[in-house]
C-alpha cells in the first residue's frame, strides 16, 4: 500500500467503540462467543459434544456439568467459560493448550464430569503481557499466532492484556495532525521490534524507518486484536501519552517546554514535554480521540511517566501536579479514563494525585509492598530477554494466589504476568494463571498439582514421562530456584571470555541453583517413554528442551576445562579442550535444528514476511537480528548487547560458535607468548562483567564483526526442521 492510500485509510476510520462485556442474558443462553473458542481448539467433532451456557454474575466463575450425554460449561463471560473448559480439559481429558506444544487431539465421546463442580475467580483483574513482551516474543507474529495466543490467555482466564499491536499508527495519525510530514514521523518512528521501548519513552529512530507498509498490515492486525478481545471479553489496555515526544518538535513547536533526557544505555537521549505545558494536555487529548478512532478503548490507559529515567524536578508538589495533570487530561478526552501503572519507576507523589478508582498498579515483580493503600495487581516477570533456559521456582508461582489474598493486602485485586519473553517454561506460568479460578488449598502439595499437569500433558496416567516432570520439583523446579530471577544461561551465548559468568548484562547467571546430575538422571527418565509418546508435539518439545538443557550444563564443566587449561599454560590441552567445547556446541546447534521453536530462522522469516520489497525485507531483518545479538549502537556504553541472547539452531553455529572460533584461536596465540604478557581477561570484564569493545583490541574487531552479522544480514536461515527430534535428543544423551 502507498503512503496516500496509508493516510486516507487513517482519515477514513470510523470511532470503533468499546463496548465491555456484560453478563444480561438469561440463565441458559447459548453462549456464542465461548463456543466459537471451543471450535477453534477442539474442532467441530468434540465441539458438537459440548454445550456453552451464559449465567448473570458480577464476578468471573463458571460450573462444570453434563446432562448426560454432553458436556454443560456454565459462565457470566467467555473468559469463565474458557476458564472451565482448561479445568475440564486438563482434569477429565487429560489433554493440555501450552505455549511450549499442544495436546488436545480427541476422538470418540469425550468423558463427562463424575459431578458437578464450581469455581469462581479469586481476583477480579488477571493482568497479562509486558510492553516487552510485544519486541521480544510478538514482534513479528501474524493473525494466526495472535488468535491462538489470545484462545491460550483465554483458557488461562486473562481478563486484561496490553493491547499494544499497532500502537504505531495512532503515533502516526497523532504527530501527522499537529504539523509533522508523513516522512518525518517515519523516521521518528523505530523499528518494529523495537517499538516497545519506544513507547516507553527509552529510544527513538532505531532501526528504522518505519515502512507505511508495516503500518497499513498492523493497523489490520492491531483492530483483528482488538475485536477478538472484545469477543472473548477482555478489557485491553491502550500504552497512553505520558510526554514523550520527536526531538523534531522542539522546531515545531517553538516555546513548549520541551527538554532532552539523559542518554539511555548508549543510545541518545529523547525529547520529554513538561507535563505542565498546555501543549501535553493538547497531544494527550488528541492521543485517546486517536486511539478511540483505529481501535476503540477500554478507557484504561497505560501510562509510565518517566521510566527508567528521572524528572526535571523531584520535588514533591511538581510531582503531584505531574500526576493530577496526566490523570486530568485523560478524563476530559475519556470521562470513564483510568491508568494502569508499572511499578517499575514509581514515584509516590505522582500515584496520590491520581484518585485510587482512577489508577491501577502493575506489580511487575511481586514482592511484598503495599503501595500507600492504592489497588495493584501481584505479578511475575520470570523470564527476562526471551532467553531460552529451564527452571524456577514452582511452588511460589502456585502460591500466588494465596499471596495475594492475604488479608493484609486488601488492596491487591489481581494476578499479572509480566515476563519479557514468553512461550518457555509453561509450567510457572500455568502455575500462577490458572490459580485465579483454582481452589483454596489446591497449591498446598505442588507434588499433586504437577503430576496432573504432566498427565494433562501427555494424556497418560502415569509411566516414566510423568516421574521426570514430579521430579523437577527437586531441581530446575525447586522451591526457591535461582531461575525465577536469573536466567540460566550458557557459556556458549556468552561474549567469549574464560572468567565471565553471564552473558545478559541483568538477571542472567551460568552458576545454577540445582544439581546437575539430577536434570540429567531426570532427562533420562523422559527419554525412557520415547516409544510411547514420541508422537506427541508436547513430548517432542520437552525431550528435546531438557536435552537441551543437559547440554547447556554440560557446557559449563567444558568452560571451565579451557579456563584450567589456559591458566597452566598447556596448549596442548587448550587445543583438546576447545575442539572438545565446539563440537558440543555443534551437537547442541544440530540437536535445536528439530524443532522449529528452536530455529533462528523462524524468528528472521516471521520478519521479512512482513516486507513488501527486497528492501523492507532487509530492513525487518537487520532490526530482528540486531535486538537478539548487540541490540543498540556498537559503543562501550551500550551494554545491552546479548541481553536476549538465544539459545537456537542457526544462532548457535554462525554467530555464537563463530565467536568462540575467534576467541580460542587468538588465545592459542596467546599461549605462545610468556605468562606474564598473555591476556588475562578476568581483567577486561568491564561492561557488567562482560568485555566491551572499548575493553581489548579483539573485543573492539569481534565487536565490528557482531554488527556486521546483524547489519548485512549474511547467511540464510530457514524455518524448516532438520532431523527427527526424538531419534537426535537420544543420541546426544548416549554420547553425553
Amino acid at each position: 500500500m502507498n503512503r496516500r492510500h496509508f493516510q486516507q485509510l487513517l482519515l477514513a476510520t470510523g470511532t470503533a467503540a468499546f463496548i465491555p462485556f456484560r453478563a444480561h442474558a438469561a440463565a441458559g443462553t447459548v453462549f456464542t462467543a465461548a463456543d466459537k473458542l471451543v471450535r477453534r481448539l477442539l474442532g467441530e467433532a468434540v465441539a458438537k459434544q459440548i454445550r456453552c451456557e451464559q449465567v448473570p454474575s458480577e464476578s468471573d466463575c463458571y460450573t462444570i456439568t453434563s446432562d448426560g450425554t454432553t458436556l454443560v460449561l456454565r459462565g457470566n463471560s467467555p473468559i469463565a467459560i474458557a476458564a472451565a473448559l482448561n479445568d475440564w480439559l486438563r482434569h477429565e481429558a487429560k489433554r493440555q493448550a501450552s505455549w511450549t506444544g499442544d495436546n488436545l487431539q480427541w476422538e470418540g465421546p469425550i468423558p463427562l464430569p463424575a459431578a458437578p463442580r464450581s469455581a469462581m475467580a479469586a481476583l477480579p483483574h488477571r493482568v497479562a503481557y509486558n510492553f516487552c513482551t510485544f519486541g521480544y516474543t510478538m514482534a513479528w507474529w501474524d493473525w494466526a499466532q495472535w488468535e491462538k495466543e489470545l484462545d491460550f490467555m483465554a483458557l488461562m482466564g486473562v481478563n486484561m492484556p496490553l493491547a499494544m499491536v499497532g500502537h504505531e499508527c495512532v503515533w502516526h495519525s497523532v504527530l501527522t495532525r499537529i504539523g509533522m510530514s508523513d516522512e518525518a514521523v517515519r523516521n521518528f518512528l523505530c523499528g518494529p521490534c523495537y517499538l516497545p521501548w519506544q513507547f516507553m519513552a527509552n529510544i527513538d529512530s532505531w532501526a528504522g524507518p518505519m515502512p507505511v507498509s508495516w503500518l497499513d498490515s498492523h493497523l489490520t492486525l492491531g483492530r483483528k486484536i482488538w475485536d477478538r478481545m472484545r469477543e472473548l471479553g477482555m478489557t485491553p489496555i491502550s500504552p497512553g501519552f505520558t510526554g514523550y515526544v520527536p526531538n523534531a518538535l522542539k522546531n515545531l513547536k517553538k516555546g513548549a517546554k520541551i527538554f532532552s533526557k539523559p542518554d539511555w544505555f548508549g543510545f541518545p537521549g529523547v525529547a520529554q514535554l513538561d507535563p505542565s505545558d498546555p501543549l501535553f494536555a493538547e497531544i494527550s487529548k488528541l492521543f485517546v480521540r486517536e486511539q478511540t478512532r483505529l481501535f476503540g478503548t477500554s478507557h484504561w490507559h497505560a501510562c509510565d511517566i518517566f521510566h527508567e529515567s528521572s524528572p526535571p524536578s523531584k520535588d514533591p508538589a511538581y510531582l503531584s501536579a505531574v500526576g493530577k495533570m496526566l490523570i486530568d487530561t485523560l478524563i476530559e478526552a475519556d470521562p470513564e479514563a483510568k491508568i494502569a501503572m508499572q511499578t517499575w519507576s514509581l514515584y509516590e507523589p505522582i500515584v496520590k494525585a491520581i484518585p485510587k478508582d482512577r489508577i491501577l498498579l502493575l506489580h511487575l515483580t511481586g514482592d511484598p509492598k503495599d503501595f500507600w493503600g492504592y489497588p495493584f495487581v501481584s505479578g511475575l516477570i520470570h523470564n527476562f530477554g526471551a532467553r531460552v533456559y529451564l527452571g524456577g521456582d514452582l511452588p511460589q508461582a502456585l502460591a500466588s494466589v494465596s499471596f495475594a489474598v492475604r488479608k493484609d493486602y486488601v488492596n491487591c485485586q489481581g494476578l499479572g504476568f509480566f515476563c519479557e519473553g514468553s512461550r518457555n517454561n509453561s509450567p510457572i506460568y500455568m502455575a500462577m494463571l490458572e490459580g485465579a479460578f483454582r481452589a483454596h488449598g489446591a497449591s498446598d502439595n505442588p507434588k499433586n498439582w504437577m503430576r496432573e499437569w504432566a498427565q494433562s500433558r501427555f494424556g497418560v496416567k502415569d509411566g516414566p514421562a510423568i516421574e521426570a516432570w514430579v521430579s523437577t520439583l527437586d531441581h530446575v523446579y525447586a522451591a526457591k530456584s535461582d531461575a525465577s530471577s536469573q536466567s540460566g544461561e550458557t557459556a556458549f551465548c556468552i561474549r567469549p571470555s574464560l572468567h565471565g559468568a553471564s552473558s545478559s548484562p541483568s538477571n542472567g547467571s551460568l552458576a545454577r541453583s540445582y544439581p546437575l546430575e539430577k536434570l540429567r538422571a531426570a532427562c533420562n527418565i523422559l527419554a525412557e517413554d520415547a516409544q510411547r509418546l514420541g508422537h506427541l508435539e508436547t513430548y517432542r518439545y520437552d525431550l528435546v528442551d531438557w536435552t537441551r538443557q543437559v547440554l547447556a550444563d554440560t557446557g559449563l564443566a567444558a568452560h571451565k576445562k579451557l579456563l584450567t587449561a589456559y591458566q597452566n599454560g598447556d596448549a596442548a590441552a587448550f587445543r583438546k579442550s576447545a575442539d572438545a567445547f565446539l563440537t558440543l556446541g555443534a551437537d547442541l546447534n544440530r540437536l535445536l535444528g528439530t524443532i522449529s521453536d528452536f530455529r533462528l530462522g523462524t524468528w528472521l522469516s516471521e520478519a521479512r514476511r512482513w516486507g513488501t520489497t527486497d528492501a523492507e525485507k532487509h530492513l525487518l531483518e537487520r532490526s530482528a537480528r540486531m535486538l537478539i545479538t548487540l541490540w543498540g549502537p556498537n559503543v562501550q556504553a551500550q551494554v545491552n548487547f546479548d541481553y536476549s541472547n538465544r539459545e537456537w539452531h542457526g544462532m548457535m553455529e554462525s554467530f555464537y560458535l563463530e565467536r568462540w572460533r575467534k576467541y580460542l584461536a587468538f588465545l592459542q596465540e596467546e599461549l605462545k607468548k610468556p605468562a606474564e604478557q598473555r591476556l588475562d581477561d578476568s581483567q577486561i570484564l568491564k561492561s557488567y562483567g562482560r568485555p566491551g569493545p572499548d575493553d581489548h583490541p579483539f573485543f573492539k574487531d569481534l565487536a565490528a564483526w557482531e554488527w556486521d552479522w546483524a547489519d548485512q544480514c549474511p547467511g540464510t536461515f530457514t524455518p524448516d526442521p532438520e532431523g527427527d527430534p526424538v531419534a537426535t535428543a537420544l543420541e546426544m544423551l548416549r554420547k553425553y
